[in-house]
């Protein structure tokens, strides 16, 4: 059997649309198969617009000044653009549930607040699991997010995986280097998260990066 002959340089499509249709993969960078399990995980579903935008507010009026980890001017340009990130939103409705009033958990579709976040979780969890995000930024501060959901014990990938690896992606980014103000307001919620978890569960486990 020969083999094609190597090249030098492959031409770039100027836009996805203008992509090889011989390519396996989608519009979305997945492969067919690993798309189709996603939308069949519900991973690309979304609640009805005015009831995302009340969800997404209750967010940053509850949840983010607490733990500022998510970029909020970067986050509303690209709201209601095609770039969102669905394992942003679906984090953000995981975190916003059990703080949100009841007409709007019942407008979400579900009838208790622990389904509603267990389903959320499960499809930010299905995003992460695909590599859906490319932006490390982001990435890091979803990990943060999702150390709040534990669900039981035996879970695999708990509350101390979520934060190891939040610490350690956001450690690369620069996040330890609190004199940065940058950086200050995300360095700080890593921190303490780490910290708030360690007092919750009385664990004698010391945090590697100082105040």
């Amino acid at each position: 059997m020969m083999l094609p002959p190597l090249k030098s340089n492959y031409p770039v499509p100027p836009s996805v649309e203008d992509r090889d249709p011989a390519s396996n993969e989608t519009s979305m960078g997945f492969d067919p198969e690993v798309e189709a399990i996603l939308r069949s995980q519900g991973a690309f579903i979304t609640p009805p617009q005015e009831v995302s935008d009340e969800l997404v507010s209750t967010f940053f009026r509850c949840v983010h000044p607490a733990w500022p980890v998510l970029d909020r001017s970067a986050f509303s340009k690209s709201y209601h653009s095609p770039t969102v990130s669905f394992l942003v939103l679906q984090t953000i409705y995981c975190l916003t549930v059990p703080v949100c009033d009841e007409q709007l958990l019942k407008r979400t579709g579900f009838n208790t607040r622990y389904e509603a976040r267990r389903t959320y979780y499960r499809r930010a969890k299905a995003l992460y699991d695909a590599d859906y995000e490319k932006d490390k930024s982001q990435l890091a501060a979803v990990l943060l997010l999702l150390s709040f959901w534990w669900e039981k014990p035996q879970d695999q990938k708990d509350t101390w995986h979520w934060l190891g690896c939040a610490i350690s992606l956001g450690t690369n980014l620069g996040y330890a280097q609190v004199y940065r103000t940058l950086w200050l307001k995300p360095a700080f919620s890593f921190i303490m998260g780490k910290r708030n978890i360690l007092v919750n569960i009385r664990s004698r486990a010391t945090c590697l990066l100082p105040l």
